[in-house]
């Protein structure tokens, strides 16, 4: 049998960074271990849990993300491995309709288009380049770069 897994904070930064970035990520996680009390460097996966548990328990995306982790963390998921080993492929209007309720179907639209051709991507997408196609986004100030990020962790569930 395997020893029990020990996690660190950058694992669990990890784990929301994609939505959140990783600086507001290292503060969430930082500032969560605190108030959880963990002094080790390394802790395992009950303490693991009760810290994304604070961070999921806060408003708006950082508590989505927290509860997105922590379904991560006990594997509810398939990990962004296996997500990626399948090589389904999707349009762009897919991950236009990933922004599309926050920043509206033509606005997405269009931010969705100009930064695929940017990247010289085609009209569909593995994984990997939707991901990429989204960080490129993210980069943008204001409402853009967080529907951005916020897309970046809803593809994972739904792709």
């Amino acid at each position: 049998m395997a020893p029990p897994r020990a996690y660190r904070s950058t694992d669990l930064e990890a784990l929301l960074s994609p939505a959140l970035g990783a600086v507001k990520a290292h503060e969430a996680v930082s500032a969560a271990i605190r108030a959880a009390g963990v002094t080790n460097d390394t802790f395992d996966a009950i303490a693991a849990r009760r810290i994304l548990e604070r961070i999921a328990r806060e408003d708006g995306l950082l508590g989505v993300t927290g509860r997105v982790a922590i379904s991560r963390l006990e594997g509810a998921r398939p990990s962004s491995s296996n997500l990626r080993a399948t090589k389904k492929r999707q349009s762009l209007g897919f991950v236009s309709g990933l922004l599309a309720a926050t920043l509206g179907d033509e606005r997405a639209s269009t931010l969705v288009r100009e930064h695929a051709r940017s990247l010289a991507f085609g009209e569909d997408m593995d994984l990997d380049q939707a991901l990429a196609l989204l960080e490129e986004i993210a980069k943008l100030p204001g409402v853009t770069g967080i529907a951005a990020r916020f897309a970046k962790t809803r593809i994972h569930l739904s792709w």
